[in-house]
């Protein structure tokens, strides 16, 4: 008989009225929108990886010295061609006003070696000077000259050497 009293009892509890919880949470507005076709949607990629620049270099002065003005520091945008650097010139620029000064003695004994030449030619045809005289003053004549194209190529080289002294951007970047 305890049995069924212990079963009358858990039947019993199973009737009884329902509790309600009492702090409810209270309700989240909606707002609802109408359907939209679309010819396209943005979409999220992530990717793992590195990033590598697609042009590296190595850059440096082809001459050696001292450098005078930097023009650009690291991390400062340049564009392809830019001036970065610049090599103390000093020397070449006095180099080139030497060089410009024997060009100029070179010519003015040139201009004088031809006149001479000229004259000696001129007494030659009249028998008033003799070949060994003529023959020496076209070789000076001639060596004039060729020192004149030395000189001209002296002064290109000092060029090109103030140009290399001038480190140049070879693409535009960081």
């Amino acid at each position: 008989m305890a049995l069924y009293l212990i079963l009358l009892a858990l039947l019993l509890s199973g009737c009884s009225p329902a509790t309600v919880p009492t702090d409810t949470a209270p309700l989240t507005q909606v707002m609802a929108q109408p359907l939209q076709a679309s010819d396209h949607y943005p979409v999220l990629y992530r990717f793992n990886g590195r990033v590598i620049a697609p042009e590296h270099s190595q850059i440096g002065f082809e001459l050696a010295g001292r450098i005078a003005t930097l023009h650009k520091g690291r991390g400062e945008s340049v564009a392809a061609g830019e001036l970065l650097a610049t090599l103390d010139t000093r020397l070449l620029i006095v180099e080139a006003k030497e060089l410009a000064a024997r060009v100029a003695q070179n010519q003015a004994e040139l201009t004088l070696a031809r006149q001479t030449l000229e004259r000696l030619t001129a007494l030659r045809q009249q028998q008033f000077s003799s070949r060994q005289t003529l023959d020496e003053q076209q070789s000076k004549t001639q060596m004039l000259a060729a020192s004149a194209n030395q000189l001209a190529a002296a002064l290109e080289a000092n060029r090109v050497k103030q140009e290399k002294s001038q480190l140049r951007a070879p693409f535009a970047g960081v």
